[in-house]
């Protein structure tokens, strides 16, 4: 049933790698938002069903864990993508620094103007663009916590974080201390000999 969606993203603690996460968010667009919802509140992992709307629905699973599913017009996907992304802390605090320079951000975009929706929209169809009207860059998910990354981000120092292009080799390996068939030494050889399989980072 992919081709209900046009655009599916998760978003929330997941999409912030959390190692831990208390529920999961997801945001879409859909031109059949009827049928999707519908195939959403009656999926098999389904336990009950809190609310069931056009632009909302909310579950429990089987597994206990609480799902939202929310449809968005294609273009305030980026606004809404942003918004349920970041942590509670850091939307408080960018929604702070936004009113301060006369702005309002919401899940629909970036108004100009102190009430949600009845000012001009700046921004609202990716979040880069979100981003670049507030005044600086592309914040990655994963550092959306108001841990220092909003006065960072304005100051154009936000730290390179490592991706997985950035990664060269195996990150777990058995040796004979365990249940491995080689020794760390022959391990350590093979390891040099074998080619690079990502060009040297200049990280």
């Amino acid at each position: 049933q992919s081709d209900l969606c046009d655009r599916v993203e998760v978003a929330g603690s997941i999409r912030r790698m959390k190692d831990t996460i208390g529920d999961i968010d997801i945001v879409a667009t859909t031109r059949a938002p009827k049928k999707l919802m519908d195939l959403f509140v009656n999926l098999p992992a389904v336990h009950e069903v809190v609310a069931h709307g056009l632009s909302r629905s909310t579950v429990y699973l089987k597994s206990g864990i609480h799902v939202d599913l929310r449809v968005l017009r294609p273009e305030e996907f980026g606004a809404g993508l942003y918004y349920f992304t970041g942590s509670t802390e850091h939307n408080v605090a960018v929604r702070a620094w936004a009113v301060k320079h006369k702005a309002t951000i919401s899940e629909y975009g970036v108004f100009v103007g102190t009430k949600q929706k009845k000012g001009t929209l700046l921004a609202s169809e990716t979040e880069e663009h979100i981003f670049r009207v507030l005044g600086m860059p592309y914040i990655p998910p994963e550092l959306r916590e108001n841990r220092g990354e909003i006065e960072v981000a304005r100051a154009h120092s936000l730290p390179v974080l490592i991706e997985t292009k950035d990664i060269c080799g195996d990150l777990h390996a058995h040796s004979t201390y365990s249940d491995g068939v080689d020794d760390m030494v022959a391990m350590a050889h093979a390891a040099r000999k074998s080619p690079r399989t990502c060009a040297p980072s200049a990280r």
